[in-house]
């Protein structure tokens, strides 16, 4: 496990889908209703391992903050928090102006 320092945050990229998939399922959350390529999700990264990963559903103004979640091995490191800031960023950037 590395420092947050060397954890970026960044969109979801086509080759991250598997790995967010199963984020996602191995924390409990669903996975069937997930949108193709799943646009408007960023992904926290540690090298080419997808870390977390946090999603946005935007319905004109507001916006409903989907999947949160963080790979154990990653937990109280601050990832999370840092997924949050940066959605609601994009989400302001969007349009979004309830989350």
């Amino acid at each position: 496990m590395s420092s947050t320092k060397s954890t970026l945050i960044t969109a979801v990229m086509p080759e991250d889908g598997k790995q967010v998939v199963s984020l996602l399922a191995n924390e409990g959350l669903p996975t069937a209703d997930l949108p193709e390529g799943l646009p408007h999700f960023l992904v926290a990264t540690d090298g080419p391992a997808v870390t977390g990963a946090v999603g946005l559903e935007a319905y004109g103004n507001d916006g409903l903050l989907r999947s949160l979640a963080v790979s154990p091995a990653y937990r109280s490191l601050g990832i999370a928090a840092r997924l949050l800031e940066a959605l609601e960023a994009e989400a302001r950037q969007n349009g979004v102006t309830s989350l």
